[in-house]
């Protein structure tokens, strides 16, 4: 991740889904940030395309 730019984004959550990651975060003592980052980490690699002929 050296190499990459950082981004920011914002995102729009209902006050349940912000209460539940802010639980969360307090429960293991980690930022949302970090959470975010974790969750996006262990997404699947997305298949390759493969060319069509």
């Amino acid at each position: 991740m050296a190499s990459d730019e950082i981004r920011r984004i914002s995102i729009k959550l209902p006050q349940s889904e912000y209460e539940r990651l802010e639980v969360y975060c307090q429960k293991t003592h980690r930022g949302k940030t970090e959470i975010i980052r974790e969750f996006i980490r262990s997404l699947p690699e997305p298949e390759p395309e493969i060319e069509k002929k």
